[in-house]
């Protein structure tokens, strides 16, 4: 431990101490954050409450992080759910996986 942080373990010294925090506005606090941080690392428009789609398909896992583009396809869908995954609103599929639109994402 570096000399500045000596005490804080024995709650003699406070962690960073004279740090001013401000209060968020309405609304602010949600700025910055994409909608799969909001669902939960879930692709956001698929799944029932039960079942849940990542974001990122299985084949992506080795490229976390490096801006790689990251694109379900059917034939790896369902090795995940192989009945398909519901819309959450049918008629509203963000990665084109309903082509025969009948709400089952990959059916």
């Amino acid at each position: 431990m570096t000399p500045e942080g000596k005490g804080v373990n024995n709650g003699s010294t406070k962690q960073a101490s004279g740090l001013k925090m401000r209060e968020l506005a309405r609304g602010e606090q949600d700025a910055g954050i994409n909608d799969a941080a909001r669902t939960g690392g879930c692709a956001p428009g698929y799944g029932d409450g039960r079942s849940c789609l990542p974001v990122a398909p299985p084949s992506a896992a080795g490229h976390a992080g490096h801006g790689a583009k990251a694109a379900w396809t059917c034939e790896e869908l369902l090795t995940l759910f192989p009945q398909g995954i519901p819309l959450q609103v049918r008629g509203t599929d963000p990665l084109g996986l309903d082509k025969d639109g009948n709400g089952i994402a990959c059916a």
